[in-house]
């Protein structure tokens, strides 16, 4: 009788708690040996433990290990030691983890074992293996997490075994993207960046490339090694380079974009480091009109029917002294859906301002096209000549799209 009603007990709790984070422990009379017998139902272990016959389970040194520097896309493992110091067997489970780039491996177990129990049994006075797996592909910056193994010790029923470190790449751009707010037309830009290295070897430079042909003659750019006071500034840097950049005249007015491609050299592989540039060349023209941004140097006409087509015109304001001197010409347009005109230009504000009517159209018919972006490559592009050295070329980009 007392059996039946501890049992029934038992599964009324169970269904109202669910899985339990803690163990519940059950005691009922066996009709085998008339001796109390303890069962975990976290682990549903079915291993008599009895006052006679009790595991200990401990932790053999700390519970948390530092793996320090790792690199990204790497993987690595730290093990840890689980004693029995009872006198009955300790059953000993893999639970869960914080993330799934942790795995937890007991004793002879392996990552490719895909049985849903992964135990192992540990006899008294032994001891297991527990072996956590870290991998940080896709991830960045400072990590905590924690692998959960259960026990069939009533005293100490969960062990936590926790990992933490910090995940960079080989080599990080300090600032990760150089930016030239406004450099005005005619002049140069320079600026620096710093690249550090993460790794104890040091790294040479052996190759930089501009991806953006089209206006790498308009870039300059030269390295040398980072003094140790700039490395020691970054407490888990090793070494590094100094970069310079300098942006010659000679680029379109409007926005640029390039990026610096530098190939590395170390004992160990050939890396490649990328930083992202991109700036403004300013003079005195100006764009004004309905859907531009001065700040993307962009039109944006959307989606425009194949049905209808669409017509924008943009006025170019040009200020200062040579602004009369001024004589647009259309030196390319992209696509070939756009239709490019330039009007006559006349004096505004008392003659203080020269304006042109810009005029793009998309004509009624026009193919399904999609010129979006978020790449510069994916955009509109016409580009005018100015008649003037110190300003060469106007750049426009296009973002438009012809729908049905």
């Amino acid at each position: 009788m007392k059996t039946s009603i501890l049992a029934g007990l038992g599964i009324a709790v169970g269904v109202g708690i669910g899985v339990a984070a803690a163990v519940v422990r059950l005691e009922y009379v066996s009709p085998w040996t008339n001796t109390p017998a303890y069962y975990s139902t976290k682990l549903g272990d079915t291993t008599d433990v009895t006052p006679e016959s009790t595991p200990k389970a401990v932790l053999v040194g700390p519970d948390r290990f530092d793996f320090g520097v790792m690199e990204s896309d790497a993987v690595d493992k730290h093990v840890f030691e689980i004693r029995n110091e009872g006198t009955g067997v300790l059953r000993v489970r893999e639970g869960i983890s914080t993330c799934k780039c942790t795995v937890g491996l007991i004793g002879a177990h392996t990552e490719d074992d895909k049985s849903d129990e992964r135990y192992v049994d540990i006899p008294p006075g032994g001891s297991t293996p527990v072996t956590i797996q870290w991998k940080t592909k896709g991830f960045r910056g400072d990590f905590h997490q924690t692998a959960i193994f259960k026990t069939n010790d009533l005293e100490n029923p969960e062990i936590n075994l926790n990992i933490v470190g910090r995940v960079l790449d080989p080599y990080m751009a300090k600032p990760p993207e150089l930016v030239f707010s406004s450099i005005p037309v005619g002049k140069s830009g320079e600026a620096d960046v710093k690249v550090l290295g993460y790794r104890s070897v040091p790294f040479k430079i052996l190759g930089v490339k501009l991806e953006q042909a089209d206006t790498a003659e308009f870039f300059d750019v030269s390295h040398e090694p980072l003094s140790a006071e700039e490395v020691a500034k970054d407490k888990q840097a090793h070494n590094g380079q100094l970069i310079h950049v300098t942006v010659k005249p000679g680029l379109p007015c409007g926005l640029f974009i390039q990026k610096i491609v530098l190939t590395t050299g170390t004992e160990k592989d050939d890396p490649k480091v990328e930083i992202p540039v991109r700036g403004l060349i300013s003079s005195d023209l100006s764009i004004i009109g309905r859907g531009w941004s001065e700040g993307a140097h962009m039109l944006s006409l959307g989606a425009v029917s194949t049905k209808t087509g669409a017509e924008r015109t943009l006025r170019i304001l040009a200020r200062g002294a040579q602004r009369s001197d001024l004589k647009f010409e259309l030196v390319s347009v992209t696509p070939n859906a756009l239709k490019v005109s330039i009007g006559k230009t006349t004096e505004w504000e008392g003659g203080q301002v020269a304006q042109t009517p810009l005029t793009i159209t998309i004509p009624e018919g026009s193919p399904i096209s999609h010129f979006l972006g978020p790449e510069e490559s994916n955009y509109g592009q016409i580009v005018i000549s100015t008649g003037q050295k110190e300003m060469p070329r106007l750049r426009i980009l296009v973002r438009f799209a012809v729908v049905e």
